[in-house]
């Protein structure tokens, strides 16, 4: 276990390591294609655009709490935690 612990602590990092690299990439790319007038790339196969997209939420905070307690949904889900001191 302990062995498995260490690796997936590794993979974790690198992961982290990863990610944050994609993000100052990402936010190159968006300010590069902000620059383009259609905000778009494509060459060589290679293809970047940026878009809008739309997401509805609904919080507790702005729902009377009857119609919050009526149609509010709680799902549970497993959480694993693993940390390596």
């Amino acid at each position: 276990m302990e062995e498995l612990i260490d690796r997936y602590v590794h993979a974790r990092n690198k992961a982290n390591d990863y990610t944050k690299h994609m993000e100052e990439y990402k936010s190159k790319i968006k300010a590069m294609l902000k620059e383009e007038s259609n905000q778009s790339f494509s060459k060589n196969g290679a293809t970047a655009s940026i878009k809008t997209l739309y997401k509805s939420t609904i919080s507790k905070k702005n729902v009377p709490e009857d119609i919050w307690e009526k149609y509010s949904v709680t799902t549970p889900y497993e959480v694993l935690q693993v940390q390596k001191k």
